[in-house]
This record gives structure tokens, sequence and C-alpha cells, in this order.
């Protein structure tokens, strides 16, 4: 029997990034996560299912552009959650809060990003994702550790980048975290497209997840 084309995120490691780090996506764009004909819709739910989203829970979306998706995950979390929504562009978050408004949501926290900070605060978040912004951070390096230290413990964490020196600064920050024995990593490599969503979306050929679990 012919088999099918590999998944982004094939079943057993899939299962590794929700049992292990679960899964603060910091998904590319919509095409590293899902082929280019999906609707955000789809895309929201596959991130929703990544990050094993439930109601009460504390999460960040770190360069969140228009908003959209922090509404949407703001709605998933419901009333007893909260959503921390950052950027750096004042623009973006006049955007970010007029999505949240015409939503009707009131769990909706808009920060002011930094360039070496992202301005949350510590050990606030269940869960961080970034989708499609690493490549933005002029000093990378240190929003990682400031992303670490908003995470609680036992918080999630993943990150999607587009290229290869952003993908090695972030293994060797988790490499750093786990060395010290305060991190479990969902795998050593990263999770990468399938053949099909390869040929479908050329750019997620250099999409690379990693993903974490903060233990300490």
């Amino acid at each position: 029997m012919t088999k099918g084309p590999r998944r982004l995120f094939p079943r057993s490691k899939r299962a590794r990034v929700l049992s292990l780090a679960g899964a603060v996506l910091v998904a590319g764009a919509s095409a590293a996560l899902l082929t280019a004909d999906c609707s955000r819709d789809a895309e929201a739910e596959r991130l929703a299912e990544l990050l094993a989203l439930r109601p009460g829970m504390t999460v960040a979306e770190i360069g969140a552009g228009t908003g959209w998706l922090t509404v949407d995950v703001a709605a998933r979390v419901g009333t007893a959650g909260r959503v921390y929504s950052t950027e750096l562009s004042p623009a973006r978050r006049d955007d970010i809060r007029q999505a949240v408004a015409g939503a009707a949501l009131t769990n909706v926290i808009v920060i002011e990003a930094g360039e070496h900070d992202t301005n949350l605060p510590s050990e606030c978040c269940d869960a961080i994702f970034m989708r499609d912004v690493y490549h933005h951070f002029t000093h990378p390096t240190e929003i990682a550790r400031s992303v670490w230290a908003a995470l609680k413990p036992g918080g999630r964490l993943a990150v999607v980048s587009f290229h290869s020196l952003e993908d090695r600064i972030v293994k060797r920050f988790f490499q750093e975290k786990s060395e010290q024995g305060i991190v479990s990593i969902a795998a050593k490599k990263p999770v990468r497209a399938s053949d099909r969503e390869k040929k479908i979306n050329p750019r997620s050929r250099s999409a690379r997840l990693r993903a974490a679990k903060r233990l300490l």
C-alpha cells in the first residue's frame, strides 16, 4: 500500500510536542502550519490543538499583528482566562484593540513590546506562542530570555522560525536550559513541513518548529 505524504506534525512527534512541550506555538505563516487554501478558522483550530487550549488558561501572543489570532485564543480561554497580546507597532496595537472591541471581549490585555523585552509580567503564562515574527526581532536572544521568564513553571513554549540563524538561536537557548535541568525539549530535531506542504507552499521549506516545557 502506498503511504500518504508525511504531515507537518507527524503523530509521534506531535504527541511529543503535546506531552513534553505541549505547545505554545510560535507558528509561522499560515502556510507553515496549514496548506494555502485552509481558512483562518482551520489554522486556529490546529493551533488550539497544539496549545491544548482550555478555559481559564493565561496565554500570550508575541507580535500579534492585527490581533485576529489573539481574538480567537481569547474566546477559547473564556472569561476565566486571559490573553496578553504584545506588539511593537502603535498602529498594530490600535488594530488589536479594535479587533478585541469588535469581538466584545474583556479578557485581552494589549502590551507595548520592547526591542529587548516582551514586557510581560514574570511567570504569568501557561503558554506563549509567536507567529511569523522571530525574524523581526533586533535582539532575538534577549527576547527569548524574556519570553522564558514570562512562562510559569510547567508553561509551554513553541517557536516556528523561517531562517536558519534564528533556528540556531532557539536551539542553543533550549539546549542551554536543558543542560541546566530546567527545560524538557520536545524533540532533538525540529518538526518540518511535509513534501506535500512544501510543494503547495514553497515558503514552508524553511519552517522549523521547536517546542519545550519549562520545568522549574
